[in-house]
């Protein structure tokens, strides 16, 4: 599941909060330093819309986040991989644990070296994604980046490894350190890697 709160991988990151006596500030903070409030107003906008998508995104049943991956998927592969107001997303295809039927996923696009990780976060939740149980049900899974379609392996990182990975996604997308201070459970990285001659 596509966790996201619009923030651009490598770029700004939108910090939010009230004061007591003023209305919501949007504050802007690149490589360290403060922009401040002084940014055009469309960049305050939408800084300030994706931070309500992403709180809609977390109160979202299961049925609905399917409905709304549907529709990702479709604006994803019908313009390159790109989704209006979404930062940089792959498709991941699993089958199902069960069911062992193709199931598609939108998640966070997390370059690896050649390949790519996929982070279980789903926004913080006490229970992993639907995609977890896929994945270790059945590792040979498919994956889109952009135009390019390729056949990978998912391993479960652990330990250090996990750790190391964890660190590059949440570099990418700051968010992740967030969600897992909200939950109890480790959140599971698994590394997307290519299999030869996909």
């Amino acid at each position: 599941m596509v966790s996201s709160d619009g923030n651009k991988a490598g770029s700004q990151i939108c910090f939010l909060w009230e004061r007591r006596f003023s209305p919501v500030h949007l504050v802007y903070r690149e490589k360290g330093w403060q922009i401040g409030k002084k940014q055009h107003k469309e960049e305050k906008l939408d800084c300030y819309l994706k931070y309500f998508k992403r709180r809609k995104l977390q109160g979202m049943s299961d049925n609905d986040r399917i409905e709304m991956n549907r529709r990702v998927v479709e604006e994803f592969r019908a313009n390159g991989g790109k989704v209006q107001g979404w930062a940089p997303l792959i498709l991941l295809t699993t089958k199902g644990a069960k069911s062992g039927q193709p199931r598609v996923y939108p998640l966070m696009s997390v370059p690896y070296g050649d390949n790519y990780i996929a982070v279980a976060s789903k926004g913080g939740a006490p229970e992993n994604p639907l995609w977890y149980n896929n994945l270790l049900a059945h590792p040979n899974v498919t994956v889109e980046v952009g135009d390019e379609t390729f056949a990978a392996t998912a391993r479960l990182l652990t330990g250090a490894e996990r750790e190391q990975a964890f660190a590059k996604a949440v570099a990418v997308f700051p968010p992740y350190g967030e969600y897992q201070k909200k939950t109890s459970r480790e959140i599971p990285v698994f590394l997307l890697e290519r299999r030869a001659h996909s």
